[in-house]
């Protein structure tokens, strides 16, 4: 078995806001995975903070562990797991695991979803709002949903008394069938959110994702006592651990599951069968994954049926730059995926990545 590693920067249509901050541009950690010929893909994105001290660090943390990654059968995936979880990075959990079950997947002709469940064969994903003055940002939802989107992620959480004018103002843009979901990525105290909750909760919202700091899990219980609307956590669970907190804790009606933060299909299945245990739905998100990353987060969502809530929109955030074709189809509002094997990957472009190292 041969993995090669590349970095690739992704650059996206429009700034992307959020309380925490802006970027114009993703960078995605890639890993090809190649025995007998066959080659299968993985990808995570980095944080922004990624430097060339932090590459070598992940590099370094791949050769110490190379031969036990070697030594490996690609439907491994349990025995990954483990060796991934002493590795302790969830970046190279992510890209090792995708890059092994595309590669399974292409071994035995047979598409990801078709292995880990075939619930469905379609998702509907929503499309998200950066955090803009209102007025753009009902520009923007407008905008969205001429394009076939039916449901809006609307980004806040800087101002209390402006976000409530946001989401007055996107609803009034679009109408009473669009379903609005609102994210505040932390940026509220607990009494922003009883000011503002108190307000949104008039325009027919769906879901508020993360109002509170990832540690106030204390006062999120609060907050579902005190409104009839379903809490997301996001920034507050990472693994099966923090998911088992929040839920002893009565804190979240919905686990937002990334495969960035768990570290791929193991973690994020051992989430959603607690939260099944519990009547806690999940939601599949993305945090500034690519083409690979989506196809796999879409597989994954057509597997499991307590996957509810779809959150796929990062690569269709991004501009197309051609150098990964194939992957999960769109055809907004929804996604699918092809009969093609692994996670549908059919080319990769590599001359256009940044290559990093290769492991014989």
């Amino acid at each position: 078995m041969r993995l090669d590693i590349y970095l690739r920067d992704v650059k996206y249509r429009e700034s992307f806001i959020i309380s925490t901050g802006r970027r114009g541009i993703d960078k995605e950690f890639m890993i090809k995975v190649s025995e007998n010929g066959i080659e299968g893909w993985g990808e995570a994105p980095l944080p922004h903070r990624a430097d060339e001290e932090y590459l070598s660090t992940l590099l370094d943390k791949i050769q110490r562990n190379i031969e036990g990654i070697r030594a490996l059968e690609p439907y491994s995936l349990e025995k990954l797991h483990f060796l991934c979880r002493d590795i302790g990075d969830t970046r190279i959990s992510m890209a090792l695991q995708l890059a092994f079950i595309d590669l399974f997947g292409k071994k035995i002709g047979l598409p990801a979803y078709r292995i880990f469940g075939a619930y469905r064969d379609k998702v509907e994903t929503d499309i998200t709002i950066s955090l803009l003055p209102p007025e753009e940002q009902a520009e923007r939802a407008s905008r969205f949903v001429e394009m076939g989107f039916r449901t809006l992620k609307v980004k806040l959480g800087l101002d209390p008394i402006m976000d409530v004018e946001r989401v007055r103002r996107v609803r009034e843009a679009v109408g009473e069938e669009i379903r609005i979901r609102v994210d505040v990525n932390q940026g509220w105290s607990y009494s922003d959110a009883l000011y503002a909750l108190n307000k949104i909760t008039d325009y027919e919202v769906e879901l508020v994702e993360q109002p509170l700091d990832k540690s106030d899990l204390k006062n999120m219980a609060k907050l579902r006592r005190e409104f009839d609307v379903p809490f997301a956590l996001d920034e507050s669970v990472w693994n099966t651990q923090d998911v088992k907190r929040a839920i002893e804790m009565d804190a979240m009606d919905v686990a937002n599951i990334k495969l960035v933060k768990c570290g791929g299909y193991t973690e994020a299945m051992r989430i959603i069968d607690l939260c099944e245990a519990y009547n806690i739905n999940c939601m599949i998100g993305c945090m500034g994954c690519d083409k690979i990353g989506i196809s796999a987060a879409t597989h994954l969502a057509l597997s499991r049926r307590n996957i509810q809530f779809y959150d796929l929109d990062c690569d269709l955030l991004h501009m197309d730059d051609g150098v990964i074709m194939g992957g999960a189809l769109v055809e907004i509002p929804y996604r699918h995926a092809t009969n093609s094997a692994g996670f549908g990957v059919s080319k990769v472009q590599e001359e256009s990545l940044i290559y990093l190292k290769t492991f014989r």
